[in-house]
């Protein structure tokens, strides 16, 4: 069995089911033999916290872990939720009327989703640059590096009057 494969297929179905949250799936096999498949794939998840600093360190680190960088990780997923919204719009109409899978997002909430997600973006790139060419990887690069995040206030550095405000503001 393609171990690396069953493990894609469980963060897939976590993915499509709505997890926003950083996903691993490690299968051990305790048998001998060879595993085959890759041993790491990237599948990033959805984008929805881009524009906070936690969220987008997180996203970086993974994406490391898995042997590539936060722009080439963003790109794979602008890609991928162009490819869902595609598929989505095919399957459910545009405005995604069908009844939803029972524990899976509404197809409507979902397009929305897909939607606003490909948007935090902008136009994107070019659709000239080719997926995966060095100009268009470039152009994510370019992308993140015009989108900086700041970095959040440091709690040991605060009055407790600006920490009180700072919990109230951003439980995170």
């Amino acid at each position: 069995p393609d171990l690396g494969s069953a493990s894609a297929a469980v963060c897939r179905r976590a993915l499509a089911r709505g997890s926003t949250d950083n996903l691993s799936c490690m299968i051990v096999q305790f048998i001998g033999g060879e595993a085959s498949g890759p041993h790491r794939e990237l599948l990033p998840g959805p984008l929805v916290g881009l524009d906070h600093f936690g969220f987008r360190k997180a996203y970086g680190v993974m994406a490391e872990r898995a042997g590539s960088t936060l722009a080439v990780a963003i790109e794979a997923r602008y890609d991928a939720a162009r490819r869902e919204r595609v598929a989505a719009m095919a399957r459910h109409g545009e405005n995604g009327a069908a009844a939803s899978v029972e524990g899976a997002t509404a197809p409507g909430a979902l397009l929305g989703e897909l939607r606003a997600e490909i948007a935090l973006l902008g136009e994107g790139p070019p659709a000239e640059l080719q997926p995966g060419s060095p100009e268009r990887s470039k152009w994510f690069e370019d992308w993140l590096a015009a989108h900086e995040v700041p970095l959040p206030p440091n709690p040991a550095e605060m009055s407790s009057a600006g920490l009180l405000s700072l919990l109230a503001n951003d439980p995170d």
